[in-house]
């Protein structure tokens, strides 16, 4: 499963590209993860509706820390 990290999903489209080339069609199972509100709001209305975003805090704290964060679109 492709995991894009905090890209603002520039490289989208090449890794749909390249996922067509290999198996004929898109990946369904490509998790776009942003670590900043402006990065996750641009990925959600461009990609939101064929890949997984989700926004987490740049720790990667777990669930209970003042400083996590995880929102999914």
């Amino acid at each position: 499963m492709p995991i894009i990290d905090g890209c603002h999903c520039e490289g989208t489209t090449a890794l749909n590209r390249s996922q067509r080339r290999r198996s004929g069609r898109a990946s369904p199972q490509v998790i776009v993860i942003e670590y900043t509100e402006n990065g996750f709001a641009k990925a959600c209305r461009s990609h939101g509706s064929r890949l997984s975003i989700v926004l987490r805090d740049l720790g990667v704290t777990a669930p209970g820390s003042r400083s996590y964060v995880r929102r999914a679109c």
